[in-house]
């Protein structure tokens, strides 16, 4: 997507789909929106999950391929918690205002090592600071094959 400058704004496990081949596919574009600039801005009545928005929707309203980024970490809590609402301990007010005052997210205490921390890449403060999604699928590689390895 983002090659194609495409933002999804709605990044999360309930719209991906997984193949007979365990192959995993992104659905649900009812959000997403072509870049015809840096970033595109959200309706303020749009109907979205809290939970899985970058600090720079609440501030500016602006959605890049960064906060689809900032998605995907929060992609992988629901992953790693085997679907669980992400941040369950928070109300959607809370995650807004500690996001807004700064507060960092923190991974699930049954994140492996490795997931946490491409976690805490994906939510840099920064958008600019956020890894690519080509820059994520190198780390996911190095790491399944890190895991193959340690298998063998």
């Amino acid at each position: 997507m983002e090659e194609n400058h495409c933002v999804h704004r709605d990044l999360r496990a309930d719209n991906i789909l997984l193949s007979a081949t365990l192959s995993c596919k992104i659905g649900d574009f009812g959000l997403a929106r072509f870049m015809d600039s840096t970033s595109v801005t959200i309706s303020i009545d749009a109907k979205i999950p809290i939970k899985w928005m970058a600090p720079e929707i609440f501030q500016c309203q602006k959605y890049s391929s960064k906060s689809d980024v900032w998605s995907f970490g929060v992609l992988l809590v629901e992953i790693v918690t085997y679907g669980q609402m992400p941040f369950q301990n928070k109300s959607p007010g809370q995650y807004v205002e500690e996001l807004l005052e700064g507060k960092p997210l923190e991974a699930p205490c049954e994140s492996p090592e490795n997931i946490s921390y491409i976690m805490s890449m994906c939510w840099r403060r920064q958008p600019d600071s956020r890894p690519s999604f080509s820059e994520l699928e190198l780390l996911i590689t190095d790491l399944l094959t890190l895991s193959e390895d340690v298998v063998e």
